[in-house]
């Protein structure tokens, strides 16, 4: 832990920054100024208001200024356990959720065990606390076979699918990172095999809260997001049509990340809800080897922002005839966006992406929202019938109005 950690918990918790302004002070002070942190709170607000920092901002970095002692007090329970402080400029924080989030990702992690982990290649598992035996079966094999292939497990060590997802991937020799709703000092730590998988540097234990933070339920809905905000791919073992995987699936969808679901008779209509909404089914067993190969080269490429080239007659045709997995994986729409066109689709041909605007509740804005999605321009509107004889059609109007 070193003093930039310091300065960033300072700006993160004691200001009353929202998360994407405290990266934007950062953001404007290393614009215009080299060195760490610490001049931040060392500056008077001219010298501040010169690095592009606003008003409202300067106020939040006042209100900062003279804690970050108080700060370093804070911190030293974790220095004394051995917990690592993951700020968001360190090489060690996790691209795919900086990806993910941008300037709202959470601008300190903490970390109990290898930090490294972070960056590893990995796919987010969830499903529901109380799994039956028989999904609780097919998690752990599944986790078995993506460990097996050189990936990790991102989760919540939430009882039910979670855990079973943890303890089969790291029982078999690979790793996993667990993503807490409270802090870490609050964390009770499971039995005595966690510890031996964080010596081991198997398991990292993380959290995006301070460290004396309580267990709470808006603390585990943003939890949710950081675990499938952590991978490009999601894989649900059990999903319903509410409750907390439900809406970290849709989550998920909406982030743009693909999500794989369980379709199985005992998980009710949640996984066919999920499909409608983007979401593919995960493959029968002896597909897995070909699926996990796929899973693993995801997980490996960089965050790079590169689209696929599509020509507008090929977008059309993907949303006249695409699955709604492959019209997601293409524009990352989802929601009432997507079950519309699915309907619309079906009384109606789309020729040009212009048709789309009109579907019911759809306009203008989806129109353009998709093309950018497909990388194409947004298409031009069609012009109005021009006549032949304006002059005559200007004369004719003006008797009309008399």
């Amino acid at each position: 832990m070193n003093e930039n950690s310091v300065f960033w918990f300072t700006l993160s918790f004691c200001s009353d920054l929202t998360t994407s302004e405290t990266h934007e002070v950062v953001e404007l002070w290393r614009r215009n100024n080299s060195g760490d942190l610490r001049g931040i709170f060392e500056a008077d607000e001219e010298t501040l208001a010169e690095a592009g920092i606003s008003p409202r901002l300067i106020s939040g970095v006042s209100r900062a200024r003279g804690k970050a002692e108080m700060s370093a007090r804070a911190l030293e329970p974790c220095r004394r356990a051995g917990i690592n402080v993951v700020p968001a400029d360190s090489p060690e924080y996790p691209s795919h959720l900086a990806a993910t989030f941008g300037q709202s990702r959470p601008p300190l992690l903490f970390g109990a065990g290898e930090v490294t982990l972070f960056n590893e290649p990995a796919v987010a598992m969830i499903g529901a606390r109380r799994a039956s035996d028989n999904t609780l079966s097919f998690t752990g094999e599944l986790a078995r076979a993506v460990a097996s292939a050189g990936l990790g497990v991102v989760s919540g060590f939430a009882e039910g699918v979670d855990r079973a997802a943890t303890f089969a991937a790291l029982e078999s020799g690979g790793r996993s990172v667990q993503i807490l709703a409270q802090g870490l000092l609050t964390f009770k730590g499971g039995d005595a095999s966690v510890g031996e998988f964080i010596e081991e540097g198997n398991l990292l234990i993380a959290s995006a809260f301070p460290p004396r933070s309580p267990w709470g339920a808006r603390l585990a809905l943003q939890r949710n997001g950081f675990i499938t905000g952590m991978a490009r791919d999601v894989l649900v073992s059990q999903a319903g049509t509410s409750g907390g995987t439900w809406e970290a699936s849709r989550t998920a969808l909406r982030q743009g990340k693909r999500v794989w679901v369980r379709m199985h008779p005992e998980s009710g209509p949640g996984p066919a809800a999920l499909v409608k909404l983007g979401a593919h089914p995960i493959p029968a067993r002896e597909n897995w080897r070909d699926w996990i190969a796929e899973l693993t080269d995801r997980a490996s490429a960089r965050e790079n922002g590169q689209g696929s080239a599509w020509s507008e007659s090929d977008a059309v045709d993907l949303l006249q005839s695409g699955t709604p997995s492959a019209i997601h994986d293409a524009t990352g729409l989802t929601g009432s966006v997507l079950l519309r066109l699915m309907e619309a689709r079906e009384h109606r041909p789309f020729h040009h992406l212009r048709d789309i605007e009109g579907v019911r509740g759809l306009g203008p804005g989806t129109v353009e929202e998709i093309a950018t999605a497909f990388g194409l321009p947004t298409p031009p509107e069609e012009p109005g019938q021009m006549s032949l004889f304006p002059e005559l059609e200007e004369y004719e109007k003006k008797e009309s109005d008399s």
